[in-house]
């Protein structure tokens, strides 16, 4: 395999900004992550190509399998362990891109939570800074929660829209 390519922002040339993080908690145990920015201690780096996706079915919304690709770490065998168990704990995995305003400030640009997640596929890999990175396909089985932050049309501080709730068993929002 010749590896995959590098999708961490700057983190790999020393900066430390990431754009992207991921909090995961298996059986109510955050797992141990690799971010170092402020305020996402607990996160793992990440790249994932969508903020949410999902599809109308017959009968509400059918959410599609989400991939992460995230660095990997000591925590990363919390997920491995958890994927060969068969991949039904009780797993939340809340993704948040961050993007910084006019002056420069950052801020959570959106959150999306899953709970009830299924593991589905894991691949690692070397990426093209030879580091071992990991793809880890999930898809919820219980909520989704989405929150915004949108640009102001004054410039202002962002808007806050969210969090929607929905709930995937009862086929509702909450």
């Amino acid at each position: 395999m010749g590896g995959v390519q590098s999708t961490f922002s700057n983190s790999s040339s020393g900066t430390g900004y990431s754009k992207e993080f991921a909090k995961i908690t298996i059986d109510g145990s955050p797992v141990k992550g690799n971010s170092k920015e402020d305020g996402y201690t607990d996160y793992f780096e990440v790249h994932t190509p969508f903020a949410f996706h999902a599809l109308m079915g017959t009968v509400g919304p059918v959410f599609d399998i989400i991939t992460l690709k995230l660095k990997v770490c000591e925590g990363s065998e919390k997920l491995l362990s958890c994927f060969l168990d068969g991949g039904h704990k009780d797993i939340t995995i809340e993704i948040v891109r961050k993007k910084k305003d006019p002056n420069n400030k950052s801020y959570p640009y959106y959150k999306t939570t899953y709970t009830g997640c299924h593991l589905y596929d894991m691949l690692l890999a070397t990426d093209g800074n030879d580091e071992l990175v990991m793809d880890m396909s999930f898809a919820p089985t219980d909520k989704v929660a989405i929150e915004l932050q949108v640009p102001a049309k004054t410039g202002d501080e962002p808007k806050k829209v969210g969090p929607l709730r929905y709930s995937i068993q009862e086929n509702k929002k909450i």
